[in-house]
């Protein structure tokens, strides 16, 4: 019997030593909040109210800081002085561990009118929403006092957006409704505010631990489609829509070569596993290969019918697998650029392809969600991987080869048990992901989605870190360094960021 307790006793620490943090998203639960005015109206959310009201969902919107961000809350308060707009967050559980509110608000880009916004957060317990408390907040228009809310903003047009982080300490545990209040002040018509956080973190999370930027590469003229660190760690190459590919030295980001030679877009590249060459896939229609050091090019593989959206080296670095708009992969030759063999794999184009460490099989994802394993030594297909309804955007295996990871524009991404075809977990985060690879020790998987970057403990399927990308632009590649330490992010601002950040 103490045996048995002792056992349990261990695995209680090694499960309460793994569990990095929690989050509660309420931005993203917005569209299910219950939302009404100052008079008691109802207001129905994604619709435009004018002088009763405005709550809704923003695409690409430029905030008062002059960057446009992915998506954003607004809310405007009725047109008339004073007026409010609340909105309730119904069954919200407080995290027992070290629980922070985090919100981030200001103003939509223009709001010169508006003479400034309180916004404020509550929290009220099980059983008294619509109770007393809510009535009285609404009828007074009161806020209440700093004691009395969680967290207060006082918003001011001032190009800039204001963030803060809240204890939640006192609220441990406990579930209720959180209220948030917009409330104007005397202007009327250009209370145009804007929410870009508003969530509830807890624990001792790796998105409070150090991250930071190593190297800014810049120099690239269009948006970035691809970004890979070598596998000897010397140099990042990137791929953009100015037709070019650039070699990056890492950790300096001194710039060493420019590939140039395509004439479309370079939507992908990869580097051979003994770093000395490097393979870009352009919308020309055409693949090619260079010489790392120097940027000299060494081959061009000519032969599918539309562009090249995918490009891989095997684990021996002797072939190489294309993917095309065209609905096929080609398999080359790295000798002498002889094709060896096409695969015809779907009507759609293919977005994403992969080799299996072990170098014979092959993960392919399409324009139409289709994912599938193929043998590259027969041509057939192995087995298929259902669960993606659109594009498959990326494709990345772990070390060992038993599982994989697919990020989709269905805003998922997914880990498998490559072995099997079994979905393992499903990374969702309400937006397109365009982006995944393992860390190498597997234990981590970091994600690229639309302004930015999320990092996944793979053993539950939990998000552990958010590193923002500065312009808030989509995220189009990420990869990871061999030390595990660093990781690229590029982007549709046609720049790339080299971050280190801290997990263990």
């Amino acid at each position: 019997m103490k045996i048995r307790n002792y056992l349990a006793i261990l695995l209680l620490i090694l499960l309460c030593g793994t569990v990095f943090s929690q989050e509660i998203d309420l931005l993203e639960k917005a569209d299910k909040a219950r939302w009404t005015n100052i008079d008691g109206q109802t207001l129905i959310f994604g619709r435009d109210l004018r002088e009763q009201g405005t709550v809704k969902f923003e695409q690409g919107m430029q905030l008062e800081d002059g960057k446009s961000y992915p998506k954003v809350l607004f809310i405007h308060p009725p047109w008339k002085p004073n007026g409010a707009v609340y909105g309730g967050f119904d069954n919200v559980t407080v995290p027992e561990k070290d629980p922070k509110l985090v919100l981030t608000a200001g103003f939509n880009q223009g709001a010169l009118g508006t003479d400034g916004v309180t916004v404020a957060v509550r929290f009220l317990h099980a059983g008294s929403r619509e109770g007393a408390e809510e009535r009285r907040m609404r009828a007074t228009s009161q806020l209440g006092s700093p004691s009395q809310s969680l967290q207060t903003l006082e918003l001011r047009y001032d190009r800039q957006l204001k963030r803060s982080e809240m204890d939640l300490d006192a609220f441990a545990g406990q579930t209720g409704t959180l209220m948030l209040v917009v409330n104007a002040g005397r202007s009327a018509d250009k209370d145009w505010t804007v929410l870009t956080e508003l969530k509830i973190v807890s624990g001792e999370t790796a998105g409070d631990r150090p991250k930071q930027v190593v190297k800014n590469l810049t120099g690239h003229r269009g948006r970035l489609y691809a970004a890979r660190f070598s596998p000897d760690g010397k140099f990042v190459v990137t791929g953009s829509a100015d037709t070019t590919a650039r070699i990056w030295e890492v950790p300096s980001g001194r710039l060493r070569s420019t590939l140039q030679g395509h004439t479309a877009h370079i939507f992908a590249v990869d580097v051979s596993p003994d770093s000395r060459r490097i393979v870009t896939g352009s919308g020309d229609g055409t693949a090619a290969v260079w010489r790392a050091a120097g940027g000299g090019r060494l081959l061009e593989l000519r032969g599918h019918s539309q562009g090249v959206l995918c490009v891989a080296f095997n684990p021996d670095g002797n072939r190489i697998a294309t993917g095309s708009d065209d609905g096929t992969v080609k398999l080359w030759r790295v000798s002498d650029g002889n094709e060896i063999k096409t695969l015809q794999v779907a009507s759609g184009g293919i977005y994403a392809l992969r080799f299996h460490p072990q170098g014979r099989l092959l993960a392919v994802g399409s324009t139409n969600g289709g994912l599938a394993i193929w043998n590259t030594e027969n041509g057939r297909q192995v087995r298929a991987l259902q669960g993606h309804r659109r594009a498959v955007s990326s494709l990345a295996f772990a070390q060992g080869g038993n599982r994989l990871v697919s990020a989709s524009v269905d805003k998922s991404a997914k880990i498998w048990n490559a072995n099997q075809g079994r979905l393992l977990h499903n990374l969702s985060g309400g937006k397109s992901y365009y982006a995944a690879s393992f860390f190498p020790n597997g234990r981590y998987v970091i994600t690229g989605d639309e302004g930015q970057a999320h990092i996944w403990g793979t053993a539950q399927g939990k998000k552990l870190m958010t590193i923002r990308h500065i312009s808030e632009t989509p995220v189009r590649a990420v990869d990871v360094h061999p030390n595990g330490r660093w990781v690229v992010l590029a982007g549709e601002d046609g720049s790339a960021r080299i971050w280190e950040i801290e997990l263990e």
